[in-house]
């Protein structure tokens, strides 16, 4: 009986081991400084709000969605809704006014149930003083965004 509660707890363990990692949010990352700006500073606030995980993905248009590269992207109000995506809700970022487009997958997941409430108070941190005085900085856009987030706490 040992031996056989020995042989399934040491094959269950890799399983029980990736179960304790969470949900991993693919963000997408445009090039332009106020863009990538703006994605870094969304994901690492998701991530400090809700424990899910940003995946950075560098992209240059908004098909990535459709290809299923990104679950989340910030995009200039005045944007055509991108194939796949669903409008979340306006944001004023320092590169001016954009809407959050999610995916239908992450709308549904339950992994994700948390990231609503943070993207309802995401308005609030993007109009801190914390992440204006970022934006004006020059560097590296994700190590500036990663200070606002700390900063705004």
């Amino acid at each position: 009986m040992k031996k056989v509660l020995a042989i399934t707890l040491a094959l269950l363990a890799p399983a029980l081991a990736l179960a304790c990692f969470g949900a991993e949010l693919r963000i997408g990352v445009g090039k332009e400084r106020a863009d990538a700006f703006a994605s870094y500073a969304l994901g690492f606030f998701i991530e400090e709000k809700t424990g899910i995980e940003p995946l950075f993905v560098e992209t240059d248009d908004s098909k990535t969605f459709a290809e299923n590269k990104i679950d989340l992207r910030i995009l200039p109000a005045t944007s055509a809704t991108p194939a796949g995506a669903f409008k979340q809700q306006p944001l004023k970022t320092p590169g001016g006014e954009a809407a959050i487009w999610l995916t239908s997958e992450v709308k549904d997941d339950i992994r994700f149930t948390t990231l609503e409430r943070a993207l309802k108070i995401a308005g609030g941190f993007f109009s801190s003083k914390a992440l204006n005085e970022a934006a004006s900085q020059s560097g590296e856009p994700k190590k500036a965004a990663r200070k606002a987030v700390l900063d705004a706490q």
